[in-house]
């Protein structure tokens, strides 16, 4: 089975009850978009892994939430668990892409497939034809990733990082 990491800078706070949301969860818009476009493409043959560099949220000194730096997501990423069992990884936002291409040049026993993609919170801010765009990405991706033999999945890969 094909092991695919859905990955983000960290977690979010919830407004309403100040909790720490997991990746991507449902109760977030942005969760639940993202959770519903892997859905259509997901047909049971692949492991959906949500998860963040960073194990909570990021906040000022003052507790104000905000993105994380890209020095902290650096220094973060070698100790993630996807460098154990990912196949794939769907590298989501600008700085997630920055902090894993930064990674590639790192040896290690098993490097992923890397894709990315804008942050699904981003694309909910854009016109519907954007939308559908990063529903295709995505789910081209997932697809791809489970014909590891097939030339597609390079393809793919390529398209969506240019």
């Amino acid at each position: 089975m094909t092991t695919i990491y859905l990955l983000g800078p960290c977690h979010k706070i919830n407004r309403k009850t100040g909790c720490v949301h997991p990746a991507f969860d449902e109760a977030a818009r942005s969760g639940r978009y993202l959770r519903n476009a892997v859905g259509v493409a997901n047909r049971g043959n692949v492991r959906i892994v949500y998860s963040n560099i960073l194990s909570g949220a990021w906040t000022d000194a003052s507790g104000q939430e905000q993105l994380p730096n890209l020095a902290s997501l650096v220094r973060a990423l070698p100790e993630h668990p996807l460098w154990v069992d990912a196949d794939v990884v769907i590298g989501l936002g600008g700085l997630v892409r920055q902090a894993l291409e930064g990674m590639q040049s790192t040896p290690r026993s098993r490097q992923p497939q890397l894709v990315f993609l804008a942050h699904p919170s981003f694309i909910l801010r854009r016109p519907a034809e954007e939308r559908l765009s990063f529903e295709t990405g995505l789910r081209s991706a997932i697809i791809g990733a489970t014909k590891k033999s097939d030339p597609m999945v390079r393809s793919v890969a390529i398209e969506l990082t240019a």
